[in-house]
C-alpha cells in the first residue's frame, strides 16, 4: 500500500500560533480535523498523525525543526516509513501570492520560501507536490521577519480561511488522484 505524507511547514510553540508563517500548520490540522486519527507519535524533530483517507494511508508531518531546516524532517520520516517523495505534498504559506488565494504544483523549485527550498536541497529532488496559501502583500514599512511572524489580524483570517480549505481539498484529491 502507498503512504502518503502531507508537511504543514510552520513553527513550533504558542507565541508562533495563527502568524502568518504557520499558515502550513493551519492546512495540516484542517485536514485532521477532518478524518479520525488513527495513530500520533511525537519525536523530537516533527509530530506525526496517521489518517485514513478513503483505505489510504496519510501521514501528516509537523517539523518541529526551524522552517529553514524542514528538509531534514521530510528525509527522516520518508526514510523511517518508506514514503516514495512522489507521494508527498508541502503545504506552506507564501508571500508572493496575494492574501486568501491558494496555489498547487505538482513540482518546482522552492521560490523564495526558505522552508521549502530546504526540502528541495535535503531531498535532491522538486518532484514533490505542494501547495501554497497566499498572504501578501507584505505592508510597506513592515520588516519581512516581522511581518511574517506577526499574528493575522481577524480582516485577513477572513479572506485566509477559505484559501486553507480550498488548499486542504486540493491535498485531498492528490491522495485520491483526483488531479487533472
Amino acid at each position: 500500500m502507498n503512504t502518503y505524507l502531507v508537511v504543514g511547514l510552520g513553527n513550533v510553540g504558542c507565541k508562533y500560533d495563527n502568524t502568518y508563517h504557520n499558515i502550513g500548520f493551519d492546512v495540516a490540522n484542517n485536514l485532521i480535523s477532518k478524518y479520525e486519527i488513527q495513530r500520533k507519535k511525537e519525536l523530537t524533530y516533527v509530530s506525526l498523525t496517521w489518517l485514513n483517507i478513503e483505505g489510504r494511508l496519510v501521514i501528516v508531518a509537523k517539523p518541529k525543526t526551524y522552517m529553514n531546516l524542514s528538509g531534514t524532517a521530510v528525509r527522516n520520516v520518508c526514510n523511517s516509513y518508506k514514503i516514495n517523495y512522489k507521494n508527498i505534498i508541502v503545504a506552506l504559506d507564501d508571500l508572493d501570492l496575494p492574501k486568501g488565494s491558494f496555489r498547487y504544483k505538482q513540482s518546482g523549485s522552492g521560490g523564495s520560501h526558505n522552508g521549502l527550498k530546504n526540502i528541495v536541497e535535503v531531498l535532491d529532488t522538486k518532484d514533490f507536490a505542494r501547495v501554497r496559501v497566499g498572504f501578501g502583500p507584505k505592508p510597506e514599512k513592515m520588516p519581512l521577519d516581522k511581518f511574517v511572524l506577526s499574528h493575522i489580524t481577524k480582516e485577513d483570517r477572513s479572506l485566509i480561511n477559505p484559501a486553507i480549505e480550498q488548499a486542504t481539498q486540493k491535498i485531498i484529491d492528490f491522495i485520491l488522484g483526483n488531479i487533472q
